[in-house]
């Protein structure tokens, strides 16, 4: 799982998703998702997921070695003025 603002950049992945990629907290934290997973169509549908405030139809890219499936899900906040954020699902799918 990661979670990105607005922006694009990570604002939290799960331990999972650390492990794959073999970075740790401060490595990914803040900095921009292309920098994070090397798929220019991950930023694209996280792109469309943070603008339409939509679910994504998902994405099939390679991932850490693997074929992935990559889902985009919206998050707000409670408060009316909170920004947009984007849930990525990545679901491994088998070897590359």
């Amino acid at each position: 799982l990661v979670i990105v603002n607005a922006e694009l950049n990570v604002v939290s992945t799960n331990r999972l998703f650390r492990s794959r990629t073999g970075l740790k907290n401060d490595e990914i934290l803040g900095k921009p998702l292309g920098q994070v997973v090397a798929a220019e169509a991950v930023a694209k549908l996280a792109r469309e997921t943070v603008d339409t405030n939509q679910s994504s139809a998902p994405v099939f890219v390679e991932w850490a070695g693997s074929k992935a499936r990559v889902t985009g899900l919206p998050l707000r906040g409670w408060e009316e003025d909170s920004l947009p954020e984007a849930l990525l699902l990545i679901e491994e799918q088998g070897a590359a």
